[in-house]
């Protein structure tokens, strides 16, 4: 009976000793005499990252932390409850997704809406407008059409696109650049009068008739008076520098400067003058006056910048082509083609077209320099038996286009070579070399201007101008 009852009293002393393990853990920590169960609440983020950890007596509620945040998505609640804890818990964020919209706009008008688009969900192929007389040329973020859009899936906003728009590939719309429609569109060419200019800045087309100048917009198919001329003669030989355009007052030979913005009118000079070009500088005057005891045809260059002609000069000088920092020229009676910096700085000559046996040079029309300096030009020459347009380049040398002794009126549009051939207008790819007929021009044209791929053609004495579309090739007379 002792030892039952020793028995009994070594079991109680063994349980009561292994009693405390399981409820001692969940003991308030920082009171071992405690005796409050707690229990640990943990809180995960969007990525199942730890935010938060919380030991909570029992019977209380959890603090949670600030609600989390994830891109495209809105914080809706928790996975469970942690109000009155009763046990550890692991508490995740449920979010609901947002819902985005596209809004398409053409021209300030919103022509089309796409709703309830997630975030990263694909939105491609994106709408695609239409607009009579364009083409589309992609959706831009900015109303400036600053910045393309570029993406294929939804961004975490709403999307409002802007249509950019450019005209129908045609001729009439492509704009080439090269010098001659840069900086006047006389091409070194004596023979050509230059009626017709292209004023960059503002993308239109000025040319004179009777002691008018106006101007074209192609784009619009609109013609506005710019300027009449108090002096008695025509405008010629325009060139357009920035807000200004400089000519030739037909009557006297006079150099005149026309302010295309503050409608003014100058004198610049009053000599007598018979040639008009420029470069990205210089305006190139040639004058016919007293020179040294002779009178000459001399070219002097004006600077826009001081507003004064340089002192340094050279004479006896035709077919005046000017690209870059250099001008390229004929002596008077000569068939060297020489070389010149733009400010008539050193001389060196590119060919001497007598040792291919030409004679006369009627027109010559520079083409291209590369970076290489290798100059193409384009010419109308004549040899003891036979006449016609040529294109030499220095790679090359001469080449025979078209044999014919009734070609003239020599011009460039940048991509082809233009001239008439007693009367029909014809167009050479100088890469191809491939001559084609454009169409019949009257017996007394003796003028062509070129702007890009538009056409130019007149009778000067008569003053008729007329302007050739360059896709229909329908003919416009143009009249004050």
């Amino acid at each position: 009976m002792k030892k039952m009852l020793l028995f009994m009293f070594v079991f109680v002393v063994l349980l009561s000793g292994c009693g405390s393990s399981d409820d001692d853990d969940l003991k308030n920590p920082s009171d071992p005499n405690d005796e409050t169960l707690t229990y640990t609440v943990t809180f995960f983020d969007a990525d199942m990252n730890v935010i938060k950890v919380v030991d909570v007596a029992e019977g209380e509620d959890a603090i949670a932390p600030n609600d989390p945040e994830k891109i495209g998505y809105t914080f809706n609640e928790w996975s469970d409850s942690f109000e009155q804890v009763s046990r550890d818990l692991m508490i995740y964020p449920i979010f609901l997704p947002n819902m985005y919209s596209i809004y398409y706009y053409s021209d300030g008008e919103l022509i089309k809406e796409v709703n309830n688009l997630m975030y990263q969900e694909n939105i491609e192929p994106l709408y695609v407008p239409s607009k009579e007389g364009y083409i589309f040329d992609g959706w831009f973020v900015q109303e400036g059409f600053d910045i393309r859009f570029m993406g294929d899936s939804m961004p975490s906003n709403d999307l409002i696109l802007h249509a950019r728009w450019t005209p129908e590939s045609t001729l009439s719309t492509e704009e080439l650049y090269y010098y001659s429609s840069l900086f006047g569109n006389s091409n070194g060419n004596l023979q050509n009068i230059g009626l017709v200019a292209y004023d960059y800045d503002r993308d239109r087309h000025l040319y004179s008739v009777g002691h008018s100048v106006y101007a074209y917009d192609p784009l619009a198919d609109e013609t506005t008076l710019v300027f009449t001329s108090a002096y008695a003669g025509r405008p010629t030989y325009l060139n357009v520098y920035g807000d200004y355009l400089y000519y030739i007052d037909s009557e006297y030979g006079y150099l005149m400067r026309y302010d295309l913005v503050n409608d003014t009118l100058q004198l610049i000079s009053d000599k007598e003058y018979h040639f008009l070009s420029r470069n990205q500088s210089y305006i190139y005057a040639l004058s016919y006056e007293d020179y040294y005891g002779e009178d000459r045809f001399v070219l002097r260059f004006y600077s826009e910048s001081n507003g004064t002609f340089n002192t340094t000069a050279i004479n006896t000088v035709e077919h005046i082509n000017s690209e870059g920092s250099r001008i390229y020229y004929t002596n008077i009676d000569s068939v060297s083609v020489e070389l010149r910096a733009s400010n008539f700085m050193g001389r060196s000559t590119i060919v001497n077209l007598e040792n291919d046996g030409f004679e006369t040079i009627e027109q010559l029309v520079l083409q291209d320099v590369t970076q290489n300096y290798e100059v193409y030009i384009g010419f109308i020459g004549s040899k003891v038996e036979e006449s016609g347009f040529y294109i030499y380049n220095s790679v090359d040398g001469v080449t025979e286009v078209s044999l014919s002794s009734q070609i003239h009126d020599l011009n460039f549009d940048g991509t082809y070579f233009y001239y008439i051939d007693g009367t029909t207008l014809m167009k050479v790819d100088p890469i191809s070399l491939k001559v084609t007929e454009l169409m019949s021009v009257p017996s007394d044209v003796d003028f062509l201007n070129i702007i890009h791929h538009w056409i130019y053609y007149g009778d000067y004495e008569s003053g008729n101008i007329y302007r050739v579309h360059p896709d229909t090739l329908e003919v416009v007379l143009l009249s004050e």
